[in-house]
């Protein structure tokens, strides 16, 4: 704040002349200039501006008029510290003055100078964080002090870096000075004081010393390479210092507010060092999304870094896309992570067990992230369409599912084979007749069923090429015929084997004896 200047007076300096002085008020800021400005009075002469921060003048005015009165005003001006705009004016009462040859002067007397202010006491400091201090005093009763001045000193050399003045009455509101932003600014591991000098325009105290503090080397930063993990996962951290760590390194204290993530009680930060080597955290699986909070601690500071843990969810549930009714299938799932170490259960189901079914449910064992073979069974369905609907599995795990169809769909029909032929009789004399039974492993279509035939001696027993099984039969017959042998002296009563075949698909055999007449 910008005082008036005060305890204005004049003195002649001859006939024609006066010169003009004042008092710098103690509980101003710093003045930019003063000026003072004949206001009243003949032969006016100009204005006059005094340069400087506390001056006192004079101003000296001539070619005054010998017994004439004169009013003189004294303004002081200044500057905005933060706008650098100029404030002002700050005027004194007006001055009046008579111009004579007489020495003299005249205006208010000047004030007795008051006492010397009180030393200040109960000065303490104390270091906040690597960049805030603050130093505090025993509140001021002495009515004459005007200003405190607080000065920051570096232990190490004596130097001052920094020099606040706080008028009067603000260094009882409060009685403290923070020391935070303030150029130079403060440096982690180096020591300080502050003085404490009390003003008024009488003069100064003593300073007051505070005890020496060294500012602390902090904690900054707590990283996470994740801000989100699934549960039984693992992920890391790293801690930063706001300065390379000292001589001995620096151990940061770790902490987990929740057991779902666990972490080492500290990591060392070598010395000259200001990034920890990455450290794990190890977490648990949860049933729910949970947030929990972990923290770091280093030279008074602490700093917190939320993670959040997720629940294990289904990735993929897979089944065939379709599969021959009565046959037999399997299904895989999929999981996001790793199971847990006694691993988890996922349920399944079918939206028709009439056609399929599924197997109950499967353990994903503990380390692995699949289950595959799961059992599918069905029932056959007909070749006739329409084709039924597909069948939607459902597969489900802490309350998620996941659903996939399968289309059950007709076999392909299996080809009418024959299963036997049978002779009757399988031995004959030659000559004589004998028949053939055809059995089919299904009923011959509508059209009926044609049958290959086939002797193997065709000299001794003949058929026909082929016969036809009727539509809807399942067996068929058709004859066999022998020739005639005589018996001779070279020849008498020999014995002939022929085979004879049917074929659909497949040929089968009949094995017929012939014996001579």
């Amino acid at each position: 704040m910008i005082y008036p200047p005060e305890d204005v007076t004049y003195v002649r300096q001859g006939a024609t002349a006066v010169s003009i002085g004042w008092q710098f008020n103690p509980l101003s800021d710093a003045w930019a200039y003063v000026v003072v400005t004949p206001i009243s009075g003949p032969n006016l002469p100009p204005p006059q501006t005094i340069q400087g921060a506390e001056t006192t003048g004079p101003a000296l005015f001539t070619g005054l008029v010998t017994g004439a009165t004169y009013v003189f005003q004294v303004c002081s001006y200044g500057y905005d510290v933060d706008s650098g705009s100029l404030l002002g004016p700050f005027c004194a009462d007006p001055l009046t003055a008579t111009v004579s040859a007489s020495s003299g002067g005249g205006g208010p007397p000047p004030p007795p100078p008051p006492k010397p202010p009180a030393k200040p006491s109960g000065v303490v400091a104390r270091a906040l964080t690597y960049d805030t201090a603050f130093v505090q005093w025993n509140t001021i009763t002495d009515p004459n002090t005007a200003k405190i001045r607080v000065q920051r000193v570096l232990s190490a050399t004596g130097a001052v870096q920094i020099t606040h003045d706080i008028p009067k009455p603000n260094f009882n509101n409060p009685n403290q000075y923070d020391d935070q932003g303030v150029a130079p600014a403060l440096v982690s591991g180096q020591s300080y004081f502050y003085t404490i000098t009390a003003f008024n325009s009488g003069g100064q105290t003593a300073a007051t010393n505070s005890n020496t503090i060294t500012i602390p080397v902090q904690i900054m930063t707590f990283t996470l390479s994740a801000s989100s993990v699934i549960g039984g996962n693992s992920l890391t951290g790293t801690v930063s210092l706001n300065t390379a760590a000292p001589a001995g390194g620096a151990i940061v204290a770790l902490q987990s507010m929740d057991s779902h993530a666990v972490v080492a009680s500290s990591v060392t930060i070598p010395a000259g060092v200001k990034v920890s080597s990455p450290f794990p955290i190890v977490t648990s699986a949860v049933t729910a999304p949970l947030q929990v909070v972990l923290n770091a601690s280093y030279g008074g500071a602490t700093v917190y870094q939320p993670l959040t843990i997720d629940p294990i969810k289904l990735a993929t549930f897979q089944v065939p896309t379709s599969v021959v009714g009565g046959k037999n299938a399997t299904a895989t799932v999929t999981i996001d992570a790793p199971a847990p170490p006694g691993g988890l259960t996922v349920d399944f189901s079918s939206g028709d067990t009439a056609l399929a079914r599924i197997q109950a449910s499967v353990v994903i064992v503990g380390g692995q992230s699949s289950a595959s073979g799961i059992l599918i069974t069905t029932s056959g369905v007909t070749a006739i369409p329409p084709l039924p609907p597909p069948v939607i599995m459902t597969a489900t795990y802490n309350g998620q599912t996941l659903q996939a169809q399968l289309q059950v769909i007709p076999g392909m029909p299996a080809p009418i084979e024959i299963e036997s032929l049978k002779l009757y009789p399988t031995s004959v004399i030659s000559g004589g007749p004998t028949r053939g039974t055809v059995t089919l492993s299904a009923a011959a279509p509508a059209q009926g069923m044609v049958v290959g035939l086939g002797s193997s001696n065709t000299q001794m027993a003949t058929v026909a090429s082929s016969f036809t099984v009727g539509g809807g039969e399942t067996t068929g017959t058709f004859n066999v015929s022998t020739r005639p042998i005589p018996s001779t002296p070279e020849e008498p009563g020999s014995t002939y084997y022929v085979t004879i075949t049917a074929s659909v698909v497949k040929t089968v055999y009949a094995e017929l004896t012939i014996k001579q007449e």
